[in-house]
């Protein structure tokens, strides 16, 4: 599956990310909490409350903090909005990291100038094509999932999110929450690339995921990438991509569209 994912480009102020990206094969994911839209992974929290829920984060909070709380009180923190996020957000960090991208396929001419415009520099930067290959022998593409965009948020129960030693499936099911987003971001035609623990590499306290050189597609240059710089990048070409093609983008000659030239 074809899949683009845009990318930033201020060597001064970035030391070259994309570049080391490429160059190393690591690529940064990125924690739910840490997404541009604050209602991404914000469930609707239905208040199904047990005593024995209460009772658990009563002992969390003494665990945390040393004070000692009521019931009543334990239960009001737990039905405020702040405690739900905070802790599907703790949830999600200890459990996954994701990696966003959107389908090739799916966007328009236009859609993919307004993802140049708010993911690579204002047109500056650069967009990589990916080919993430399909899983053998089933037929599907592994841990990737489309975004679903909705007009309301999801739901969930407060005793599943706080319950304690979740099987794979409950994980899972907690997971599709944080791929579920406002109808508004449809445009960006999304996937998520979820990858667990044991496929993180921190560096520098940045969780990164390695990509062979043959999921490297394409690499396009903005049409205001500064040109005195795809040189640097013609050299990865040479010593790691010989069959990655190289592009710079331009101006469509009549229409509010991009086209691509090749980089012999």
């Amino acid at each position: 599956m074809k899949l683009y994912r845009y990318f930033n480009y201020d060597k001064d102020k970035k030391a070259d990310y994309v570049y080391k990206s490429l160059e190393t094969g690591l690529f940064k994911t990125s924690k739910v909490s840490t997404f541009n839209d604050p209602f991404d992974g914000f469930p609707i929290i239905d208040s199904d409350l047990s005593n024995e829920s209460i009772e658990f984060f009563r002992g969390l909070i003494q665990e945390k903090t040393g004070t000692n709380v009521t019931f009543e009180e334990a239960k009001q923190s737990l039905l405020s909005t702040d405690f739900s996020k905070d802790h599907f957000d703790e949830f999600s960090d200890e459990n996954f990291r994701v990696m966003c991208l959107c389908s090739k396929d799916k966007l328009t001419p236009a859609e993919d100038i307004l993802m140049w415009s708010h993911y690579a520099s204002m047109h500056k930067g650069i967009r990589i094509t990916f080919e993430i290959p399909e899983e053998p022998g089933n037929g599907r593409y592994p841990r990737l999932f489309p975004v679903i965009y909705a007009t309301s948020r999801p739901r969930l129960s407060l005793n599943k999110l706080l319950k304690k030693n979740r099987t794979p499936n409950e994980v899972d099911d907690l997971f599709n929450i944080s791929i579920t987003k406002s109808s508004v971001w449809s445009y960006e035609h999304e996937y998520r690339l979820k990858n667990p623990p044991s496929e993180w590499q921190n560096i520098g306290g940045l969780d990164y995921l390695k990509f062979p050189e043959s999921c490297i597609e394409e690499v396009s240059f903005g049409v205001r990438f500064p040109s005195n710089e795809t040189s640097i990048f013609l050299n990865l070409k040479k010593d790691r991509y010989q069959h990655t093609k190289f592009y710079q983008m331009k101006y469509h000659g009549a229409e509010y569209a991009l086209d691509k030239v090749e980089i012999k």
